[in-house]
C-alpha cells in the first residue's frame, strides 16, 4: 500500500475459480496468469516471480500449444476507500521520486495451482491442427474446469497424434502435496478450495494515479508517459509488450537488440524527469516480432547419390520445436565431395550449438558457408579442376 498517503481500507470476501485456457503463444500464457508485461520485465514480487518462473519452465516455443489449468483461491482482498497526503507535496517530481507514477489501490492474496499440458508440434500444419482441436475441446477463453478434463486432454492427443508434456506448481501453500501424475489433477483441483493456505501470496493488485488524490500537483505528463508504456485500457501492443517479447527471444537478432535499447533509453529519459514534456516515443516496427513457423520435411532416404548412405539423423523432433537452424556448412573434398560438415544452433531453449560430419576424412575444407536467419541452401554443386 502507498507510503505517501494516509488511507482507509476495506476488506473483501474471498473467491474460488478454476479455469482452463488454450494458449498458442507466450503472450497468451502471460495473459492467462494475469501477468502484465511490465511486471515481467521488472522482475516479480508476491506470486508474480513464481508464475514467471513457471512460464519459463514450460519452455513455450513458436510451435507449442499449451492447455493451461489455473485454480485460484483468493483468501483476502484489501481495497483503499479513501486517501489523503501524509505531507502535501510541492511538485509532481517530488511525488514521483518518492512513490513512483502510481499507487497500489487494492491487493488480493491467496493460493494458486498451475498445470500446463504442452503439445509440441513439428510444423505449421500439426500446430494448427492442435490449436483447432484444443480450441474446440475447450471453447472460449477461460473455460470452467470440469470432471471430464482428463478425458478431454486424452482426446486432443488421440485426435492429433501429438503427445504432451506435463508441468505443475503450487503457490501459497507448502504442506499439501501436488498430484503425483496428471491423472490425479481432477480430484486435486475439485478440492482446491478446501486446501489450507499456510503462506498466502499476492495474486492480483490494482493501481491508481496520484492525480486521483485531492491536492496532487500537475501529474498530466507523468500519466501520459505511463499510458504510453503500459496502458491497461488498450487492446493493441504497448511499449512494455514489445520490450517483453524482444527480451524473451533468447537469441534475438540485432534489430531486436536495437528495439530494446531504444525502449530502455526512453524509460531512462522519462525516469530522469517525467514532468518534462516532449520526450520522443521510440518508433517501433510492429512486424519485427513476427516469427514464422518452421517447415521441415524429414527424409526417409538420401535425396541423391549412388554410394551407400542413408538419411541424416542430425536432429530430432524436440530440437525442431526449439527452432533448430543450420548456421554454418563446410564441404571437404578434392575431386569428389568427401564430407559435409554442418553446425546447428537452437533459436529457443538452451543456448546450444553442435557440429556433425558425414563422410570420410580425406580432402581439404572449403571456405565456410555462413547462414543467417531465413537463409537456406537448396543444392550444392562442387567443381574440381587444375
Amino acid at each position: 500500500m502507498p507510503t505517501l498517503l494516509q488511507v482507509d481500507t476495506q476488506s473483501g470476501a474471498g473467491s474460488i475459480t478454476s479455469q482452463v485456457y488454450v494458449c498458442s503463444s507466450a503472450e497468451q500464457v502471460f495473459k492467462a496468469m494475469n501477468i502484465e508485461a511490465a511486471m515481467e520485465i521488472d522482475g516479480g514480487w508476491g506470486s508474480f516471480r513464481d508464475r514467471i518462473d513457471f512460464i519459463q519452465s514450460i519452455g513455450t516455443t513458436t510451435t507449442s500449444v499449451i492447455v493451461l489449468v489455473v485454480a485460484t483461491v483468493v483468501s483476502s482482498t484489501e481495497t483503499i476507500k479513501g486517501q489523503s497526503w501524509i505531507q502535501p507535496p510541492d511538485t509532481a517530481f517530488e511525488v514521483y521520486k518518492q512513490g513512483g507514477d502510481c499507487f497500489i489501490s487494492s491487493i488480493s492474496k491467496g493460493g494458486q495451482y498451475l498445470a500446463a499440458y504442452t503439445f509440441v508440434t513439428s510444423d505449421e500444419t500439426s500446430f494448427e491442427s492442435v490449436v483447432n482441436v484444443a480450441s474446440a475441446t475447450f471453447p472460449g477463453w477461460g473455460v470452467n474446469f470440469g470432471g471430464d478434463f482428463e478425458t478431454r486432454i486424452q482426446n486432443i492427443s488421440t485426435a492429433t497424434s501429438v503427445a504432451c508434456n506435463f508441468n505443475q506448481t503450487g503457490i501459497g501453500f507448502s504442506k499439501a502435496k501436488l498430484p503425483k501424475c496428471a491423472a490425479e489433477i481432477v480430484n486435486f483441483v475439485s478440492d482446491f478450495g478446501t486446501l489450507p493456505l499456510d503462506n498466502p501470496a499476492v495474486f492480483k493488485y490494482s493501481t491508481n494515479s496520484y492525480s486521483s488524490v485531492s491536492g496532487c500537483p500537475d501529474f498530466s505528463h507523468i500519466d501520459a508517459y505511463r499510458r504510453t508504456y503500459v496502458d491497461p485500457t488498450h487492446n493493441t501492443p504497448r511499449l512494455s509488450d514489445y520490450e517483453l517479447l524482444a527480451k524473451t527471444n533468447l537469441k534475438r537478432p540485432p534489430h531486436l537488440n536495437s528495439m530494446v535499447a531504444d525502449i530502455t533509453g526512453w524509460r531512462e529519459a522519462v525516469d530522469e524527469d517525467p514532468t518534462k514534456p516532449g520526450i520522443t516515443t521510440p518508433s517501433i516496427d510492429k512486424t519485427v516480432l513476427v516469427v514464422p513457423h518452421p517447415r521441415y520435411g524429414l527424409l526417409v532416404e538420401p535425396a541423391a547419390g549412388t554410394y551407400g548412405g542413408g538419411a541424416f539423423t542430425d536432429i530430432d523432433i524436440k530440437q525442431i520445436a526449439l527452432r533448430l537452424l543450420p548456421s554454418k556448412i563446410i564441404i571437404r573434398g578434392w575431386d569428389d565431395v568427401d564430407a559435409l560438415i554442418t553446425t546447428y544452433e537452437l533459436q529457443e531453449g538452451p543456448n546450444l550449438s553442435f557440429t556433425t560430419s558425414h563422410g570420410g576424412n580425406g580432402g581439404v575444407n572449403s571456405p565456410e558457408i555462413d547462414l543467417g536467419p531465413g537463409e537456406f541452401i537448396t543444392s550444392i554443386t562442387v567443381y574440381w579442376g587444375d
